[in-house]
């Protein structure tokens, strides 16, 4: 098989939806321990190390929401907003009814200024969280932080 015949089938798994995960048959359980290890490092406060994982993790398996939230959250501790809002947006396409991408999405949000998003994003918190008992101490961060961005409140 031809390089080019070899670019053209690659071509044809990704624009299926194919990761490379998928592609390379790698371990699920490799990528939950490589990420355990990511978790472990981000908890301790190396968070360019911690990005270099997720980074990888996320190159093998774009739609694993945790370690795209799990990659975010490391830009968003190393300062970098819109590449951690990029994170939690793709994110928030996969995990759809979890609040944490734009309860996360919000502190970016108001690190960069944008307080309307800020806003909008903490809104969406709540109605996701709605009912939810896991979701009760999001919902009541995200209940605070929407009444300070209020400031006739």
């Amino acid at each position: 098989m031809s390089d080019s015949d070899n670019f053209v089938q690659l071509q044809h798994y990704f624009q299926q939806g194919i990761t490379l995960r998928m592609l390379e048959d790698l371990p699920k359980e490799d990528l939950h321990r490589m990420a355990t290890f990511g978790w472990q490092t981000l908890s301790e406060g190396h968070y360019q190390q911690a990005r270099n994982i997720f980074y990888v993790l996320v190159y093998c398996d774009h739609y694993n929401g945790e370690y795209l939230l799990s990659l975010g959250l490391c830009y968003q501790k190393l300062g970098d907003h819109h590449a951690a809002l990029l994170a939690f947006s793709q994110a928030g396409t996969i995990i759809v009814s979890d609040p944490r991408p734009p309860f996360l999405a919000a502190q970016s949000y108001r690190a960069i200024g944008l307080s309307d998003w800020e806003q909008q994003s903490l809104e969406i918190v709540l109605q996701l969280a709605h009912n939810q008992i896991a979701w009760h101490d999001l919902r009541q961060q995200a209940a605070e932080q929407l009444h300070h961005c209020h400031p006739e409140n």
